[in-house]
């Protein structure tokens, strides 16, 4: 009975918090911005942050798709654990590759509390104003380019920019239930939709996620510090708590017209939620990236691809 106290108390805090902590953030930026010199705001500033939990055959497949379709001087940051020395060593011989390759790439290891470390990560980063936090998750693939230096304009009427979605998008996964922008309120600028979320549980209406969306980095700072959770997932869960005041304050997401990013179904790691899906041993795809391996995507079957997460198209 104490612990469900607790984590109802848990629940209406995070609650509280985050709509707290967003309507604040969204009211000194809107003050902020009309006095302050709107040179500041003219360029947008981007970095990326990837999750990573015993998946080193799918990081790999990841960080090769940012190689091709992400701009080359974005930096890239992967925070990551590991359940045994076994994929430690994968994880290292991973590292070595992409660290050799290019100086962009920084490797951090969780090696205390998901909190505490992801903390110390985000302290050593640069924060601003007009600086955004690009996150991904360690089973995504990006499969279409990504400016994300043609966005500035893009970010004067959208508050972030996911690219899991687009208007091709009817079905979600996960949920195992239909979905469609075709029931929003939308406008298109320029190649992106723009629209307000509605009170729906729905991949759609969920602004704050960490699979392949932008949030703003000096919130994310202050979600980091004020929040409780203990893994990315009850991170992005106590974000989105949020929602209410996101619509309220009629904030506006973006994506692409077709969607640039996709979750890979093929292994479960995470233990704070349960997902859908036919998943193989983590310890089986780490014996293929020990052979050379790789986790490919089949580029032919792209337009066919209508949910943020799939289980097919990959071999």
């Amino acid at each position: 009975v104490e612990k469900k106290l607790f984590e109802m108390f848990k629940k209406f805090y995070n609650f509280l918090i985050s709509n707290l902590i967003l309507f604040i953030y969204v009211i000194f930026f809107r003050i902020y911005s009309v006095f302050s010199n709107q040179n500041k705001f003219s360029r947008n500033i981007f970095e990326i942050i990837i999750f990573s939990y015993d998946r080193p055959l799918q990081l790999k497949s990841l960080l090769d798709s940012i190689l091709i379709h992400i701009d080359k001087d974005i930096l890239v940051n992967v925070f990551y654990k590991c359940s045994d020395n076994s994929y430690r060593e994968s994880y290292i011989k991973l590292i070595n590759r992409y660290e050799r390759f290019s100086n962009r790439f920084n490797f951090v290891e969780q090696k205390g509390k998901f909190k505490s470390d992801f903390l110390n990560l985000i302290k050593k980063l640069k924060i601003s104003l007009n600086k955004h936090f690009l996150f991904f998750v360690d089973d995504q693939i990006i499969f279409r380019d990504i400016n994300l230096k043609g966005l500035d304009k893009l970010f004067k009427i959208s508050f972030l920019t996911t690219f899991r979605l687009g208007l091709n998008t009817s079905w979600s996964y996960n949920l195992n239930k239909k979905q469609t922008l075709k029931i929003y309120e939308k406008v298109i600028f320029q190649n992106y939709v723009i629209w307000r979320p509605k009170l729906r549980k729905e991949d759609i209406s969920y602004p704050l996620s960490l699979d392949a969306t932008t949030i703003p980095s000096f919130l994310i700072k202050i979600y980091a510090y004020y929040l409780e959770y203990k893994g990315p997932n009850s991170f992005e869960n106590s974000m989105n708590y949020g929602l209410f005041i996101f619509y309220l304050l009629k904030l506006r997401i973006s994506s692409p017209l077709k969607q640039s990013a996709v979750n890979i179904v093929i292994s479960q790691v995470n233990k704070e939620c349960i997902n859908r899906g036919n998943f193989t041993s983590p310890k089986t795809l780490r014996t293929f990236f020990e052979k050379g391996w790789s986790l490919e995507f089949n580029r032919k079957k792209i337009n066919l691809i209508f949910s943020p997460h799939i289980d097919k198209y990959f071999y």
